[in-house]
């Protein structure tokens, strides 16, 4: 679906609400786990956790008895341990991503290894565990690199954030020109220019001098998105730099935008009408 692929999440629940209507005549069991798998997606970028985990439940129950539908399984796991982050559950998170990894490797599928490695940098990364994080980043990195292009500015900017936090900051910038370099060079992916924003992120916040106004710009855009979730990434990390430099009066203005995007989180949106 369009609006899925663009980030308008809200706009996207909003068509599979009217889809959910017609969800009881449905006689193929594929179509149902279909539909419950892109709900669960769209919540899950929303960060309406428990709604896309009663969803990815049941695709990954009805994908689980049809074999042909592996590289499905591997995506529902991804979901399930994605929501098990967001409950800042990491250690519930870690074994579904490493059944995922151990199925994306039996059907040798090089895209879901990436994605696989990623994830669990990810999960590594929330749980402030940098060490395991820039190690498998490092190792997705290395498969984007020599099989997956596509999926290198995601996982350059994963490392690099990462390495930022660990205070890395020297190796993160030279991994941040390689992405907006990579980013140049194939300018027709739909996510890049997603990703060169979040590089511009990353410069605005930990170079010697603080780009304020880049960093008001980005949150405003991740607002029209409904992308609360970044919101809360990016000014927590931008709070995070000014409270090291002594800036508290700055640090308490990110902080505060840290809290409201939670705000916004557990409100939610209200996408039914009865």
């Amino acid at each position: 679906m369009y609006e899925f692929d663009q980030k308008e999440y809200v706009e996207a629940i909003g068509f599979y609400r009217e889809a959910e209507k017609e969800l009881p005549f449905l006689s193929d069991e594929i179509e149902k786990a279909e539909f419950h798998f892109k709900v669960a997606e769209a919540y899950y970028h929303m960060k309406q956790t428990h709604v896309s985990m009663h969803h990815i439940l049941q695709a990954l129950d009805i994908y689980q008895d049809h074999q042909l539908y592996s590289m499905r399984r591997i995506q529902s796991l991804f979901v399930i341990a994605g929501n098990y982050d967001d409950f800042r559950c990491y250690d519930k998170a870690l074994p579904h991503l490493r059944k995922a990894l151990e199925l994306a490797m039996d059907i040798q599928n090089d895209r879901f290894i990436g994605i696989s490695l990623l994830n669990i940098a990810n999960s590594y990364d929330r749980s402030g565990r940098y060490d395991l994080a820039i190690e498998y980043f490092q190792k997705a990195a290395k498969v984007s690199r020599e099989t997956v292009p596509d999926l290198l500015p995601k996982v350059l900017f994963g490392l690099s954030w990462t390495l930022c936090k660990a205070g890395q900051k020297q190796q993160a910038f030279q991994l941040i020109e390689e992405g907006l370099e990579h980013i140049t060079t194939h300018p027709n992916a739909g996510a890049h220019k997603f990703y060169k924003e979040l590089y511009l992120f990353l410069q605005a916040v930990y170079k010697e001098i603080v780009d304020e106004r880049k960093i008001h710009d980005l949150l405003s855009y991740f607002e029209k998105k409904n992308l609360h979730a970044y919101i809360e990434a990016c000014a927590r990390s931008a709070a995070a730099v000014f409270e090291s430099r002594c800036h508290f009066e700055h640090a308490a203005a990110f902080y505060r935008k840290v809290l409201k995007a939670q705000e916004d989180i557990q409100k939610g949106e209200c996408l039914y009408a009865y």
